[in-house]
């Protein structure tokens, strides 16, 4: 909880206290540095959503645009909203039902917002991007996760999600100076492997001397559906 109660200390005192993980910022640095302009209000403002035409982008645009601007590139997903501003994507919301791996039951009135980005700063796009999936999905409640190492879930708050759950602090495993997924060492695989069964998952990758590394938790939000069951 060491990151988390430095995030906390601060927002006790009114400062906002971005964590960035080292491989961010030896592989992904020039994202990094697009965000933390857009933090800090140092981004171009040279349109803004009304101009964009909202149209559902072509795949390998989506994957571009991902991974030249959101940290954790580009994922899988059944649904996607872009918006163009004379003719080429610049910013874009992908959708997924609840992914069941991340601790979900499977929903098909259910939705995961997974994904947004956007080439600068676009007043008003993320909430034009949402009204156009909630246009076509009405019925549906939309969850989302705030990641507490560079959000307070002001996004959200403002796209009219309300926060429901508070998530303690998760942790990836350093391997050759990058973060992986813990899921790839859960014991069972660890013990499927040849490791000793009567070793935890923690004590296993210690002897492997394979360090862990925590993030500050996350925000999960909600956003009802429009048509409200009776």
């Amino acid at each position: 909880t060491y990151h988390l109660e430095k995030t906390i200390k601060c927002e006790k005192n009114g400062i906002s206290l971005v964590h960035i993980f080292e491989d961010e910022w030896e592989n992904k640095k020039e994202i990094v540095k697009k965000r933390l302009a857009h933090i800090t209000g140092h981004t171009n403002k040279n349109y803004g959503a009304r101009e964009c035409e909202i149209k559902d982008p072509l795949p390998g645009q989506v994957r571009t645009i991902l991974e030249e601007n959101h940290l954790q590139g580009a994922t899988i997903y059944q649904v996607a909203k872009g918006a163009y501003y004379d003719g080429k994507l610049v910013a874009v919301m992908t959708f997924s039902h609840n992914r069941t791996f991340i601790g979900n039951t499977a929903n098909e009135n259910e939705w995961e917002l997974v994904r947004f980005a956007s080439e600068g700063s676009i007043p008003g796009i993320a909430s034009r991007l949402l009204k156009a999936f909630r246009d076509e999905f009405p019925d549906c409640s939309i969850k989302s996760y705030a990641d507490r190492r560079w959000s307070d879930g002001g996004l959200y708050k403002g796209m009219g999600f309300r926060e429901y759950k508070v998530n303690p602090p998760s942790y990836w495993y350093i391997v050759n100076g990058k973060r992986v997924h813990r899921s790839n060492y859960a014991k069972y695989k660890l013990v499927e492997q040849g490791h000793d069964p009567f070793l935890t998952e923690e004590e296993i990758m210690r002897e492997l001397r394979i360090p862990r590394i925590w993030d500050c938790g996350t925000i999960s939000y909600i956003l009802d559906p429009i048509n409200k069951p009776c």
